[in-house]
Parts: structure tokens; sequence; C-alpha cells
């Protein structure tokens, strides 16, 4: 059965090259045979343009569409990241750790 897959990676910092970086995990996410949401490359473009409160909500809305979340990267260090972290643990969603 094929799963929707919310891939979580720090953006903020570097937005260019976290974009770059999230794209492996869409391709790995559509090898297995599964469907990506990834906010960094559906609303990256956002940024500056709505608050980081507005941005979480939009990824929180994206993790109860899906099945299983993916935190990726260096994950620990961004505080969205742990926030989406949080939110997953709550809905009690599979959480999957990627370096």
């Amino acid at each position: 059965m094929k799963k929707v897959v919310y891939i979580a990676h720090p953006f903020f910092n570097s937005p260019a090259e976290n974009t770059e970086r999230v794209k492996k995990y869409i391709e790995r996410v559509v090898r297995e045979g599964n469907t990506p949401l990834c906010s960094i490359t559906m609303f990256g473009f956002l940024q500056g343009k709505i608050s980081e409160k507005e941005a979480l909500n939009i990824c929180l809305c994206l993790i109860d569409l899906a099945d299983e979340v993916w935190l990726c990267g260096n994950w620990q260090k961004s505080k969205g990241c742990k926030k989406e972290f949080e939110y997953v643990r709550l809905k009690q969603k599979r959480i999957v750790f990627l370096p």
C-alpha cells in the first residue's frame, strides 16, 4: 500500500542548500513507491512573505495528511523541526530518522 511521507528538514538557516538536500529524500520516497510531502519544495518560496508561525501551521497541516514523517539532516538543530517532531509524537504517527 502506498504511503504519504512528510519530509521534515531544516530550512531557514540555508534555504537554497536545504532545498537541494531534501530532493534526495523526495527521490527516495518516490523510488519506494510512495508519495512525498515536503513543505520546503512546496512553499519555500514564501520565506519572508509569511511568518514562521504561519509556515509551521502549513507544515502541521501537511503532517496531518501524512502516514509517516521522515526527520532528516540536522533536524535537532531546527526550531521548526523540533516542533514538528513534538506534533508527530502527539499524533502518534510513524517517525523515520535519516541522516
